[in-house]
């Protein structure tokens, strides 16, 4: 009889507690680790997301403001070529060129200084910052002279530069005369670009920066102006698209950038963040969803333990009645106050 006792509860355990219990425990976890995941993973992408329009926003930030500034002086420079001539300048008196120039410099936003030079070599300039006394200064040498002279009828947007007559970064834009005999220019600064680039962030860390289309770095946070950078794989990456996004290492940090070529000048607009900045935005919510599937594997794997144990429990007491009365003893009953289809069960005993 003991034997047979034991032999019903071990055939007990393996047949209908743990048959029951694993089925429950899969029909529980699976759902609740597929919720955890859709759930994890849409997040993760909702942020990673709102991180590359914060990217996207910071180019486009500077990219607008790039616009906003030339674009008016172009506009100025194509006005000044036409309204310049040789025979205003081979005058003895330039007073009628410095009028014009000095109103246009105190009208425009920006200017560093306005200048005219001629194709005798002289320099008209407004304000004047000592080149046009200089005997030594010969405005047909200048880059900002020569690129103007090879292309009649364009206006030229020469890369940031150091300006020769203060040292200040600037842009030269620069135009032909409509006559061909010299060239007008004017010297933007970029302080305002500067400030602008370097007031910006992209996440908590990251900032945006602006190189020529012949990776020479003209701003940025933690490289020098003028810096370059052509043997930088990273450079290459920005320059392959007029809009591209890649990973790449940066003084030994994973990070993320977005660039774009910005139209009126050809410069590379980017914008660069860390990628540990997206893992420490993501982490918090996987910690969260661990937590949540943990918690709710105990509370409802308790919940399905009082319910397993609540059909097992009535099963194995029938089970014993029957091996006790298939013993020849009658007077066993199995005692089941349930109303379900195991207390009926039971009574027909």
């Amino acid at each position: 009889r003991l034997f047979m006792n034991e032999k019903a509860k071990k055939y007990m355990r393996s047949s209908i507690n743990y048959k029951l219990g694993f089925a429950f425990f899969i029909a529980l976890l699976v759902p609740t680790l597929l919720v955890a995941t859709v759930s994890f993973f849409s997040a993760k992408n909702e942020i990673e997301n709102k991180i590359k329009v914060s990217e996207v926003q910071s180019v486009e930030t500077v990219n607008e403001f790039i616009n906003k500034h030339v674009t008016p002086i172009v506009n100025d420079t194509k006005y000044l070529s036409e309204r310049f001539t040789e025979a205003g300048w081979r005058s003895d008196d330039w007073s009628p060129i410095l009028f014009n120039l000095e109103q246009y410099f105190k009208t425009s936003q920006g200017t560093v200084s306005t200048f005219i030079g001629t194709k005798d070599g002289d320099m008209i300039q407004y304000p004047d910052l000592g080149l046009m006394n200089d005997p030594e200064f010969d405005p047909r040498t200048r880059a900002w002279y020569e690129l103007a002279m090879e292309s009649p009828g364009e206006v030229i947007i020469a890369n940031p530069h150091q300006s020769a007559s203060t040292g200040d970064w600037v842009i030269t834009i620069s135009m032909q005369l409509k006559d061909g005999s010299g060239v007008v220019a004017t010297n933007l600064g970029m302080d305002s670009l500067f400030e602008l680039i370097s007031n910006i962030r992209v996440g908590e860390e990251g900032y945006p920066f602006l190189m020529t289309n012949n990776k020479v770095i003209i701003a940025h946070p933690t490289l020098e102006s003028g810096t370059d950078v052509a043997t930088e794989s990273w450079a290459d990456k920005a320059i392959s698209a007029p809009q591209t996004t890649f990973d790449y290492v940066f003084e030994g940090a994973d990070k993320r950038m977005y660039a774009s070529v910005n139209e009126l000048t050809g410069w590379i607009v980017g914008g660069t963040m860390f990628e540990d900045e997206v893992n420490e935005a993501i982490n918090p919510i996987l910690y969260s969803t661990i937590v949540v599937v943990v918690l709710s594997l105990l509370i409802l794997g308790v919940f399905l333990i009082v319910i397993i144990r609540s059909i097992t429990k009535p099963l194995q007491e029938m089970t014993n009645a029957a091996v006790i009365m298939s013993s020849g003893d009658l007077t066993m009953a199995p005692n089941i106050q349930k109303q379900d289809e195991i207390g009926v069960l039971s009574r027909s005993f």
